[in-house]
């Protein structure tokens, strides 16, 4: 169950789970690059990947880039799961 606490002026989600994956050297070093080219934290980048934009149901697997339209959902990726907004919502 999630724990919340205030902030402002509203609630927020604390992220209080952890998910463990093995990955190969390169597999990590490629997850790596992937959030690094978007300025993210690799959990972040997972999250998004996962949560926002699920790979299996884009027409091709690519990493995020800088173009307008992939900033534009990052931005606000990030600011949804800042304010504590559960996935689901999304």
């Amino acid at each position: 169950m999630a724990t919340r606490h205030q902030r402002g002026e509203g609630m927020v989600l604390m992220k209080t789970e952890v998910v463990r994956v093995r990955l190969t050297e390169l597999e990590k070093e490629k997850l790596m690059r992937y959030a690094e080219s978007v300025n993210m934290t690799m959990s972040d980048y997972i999250k998004y990947c996962c949560l926002v934009e699920p790979r299996q149901l884009r027409p091709k697997t690519r990493p995020l880039t800088d173009s307008p339209e992939d900033q534009e959902l990052l931005a606000d990726f990030l600011i949804r799961e800042q304010d504590g907004e559960p996935p689901e919502q999304w």
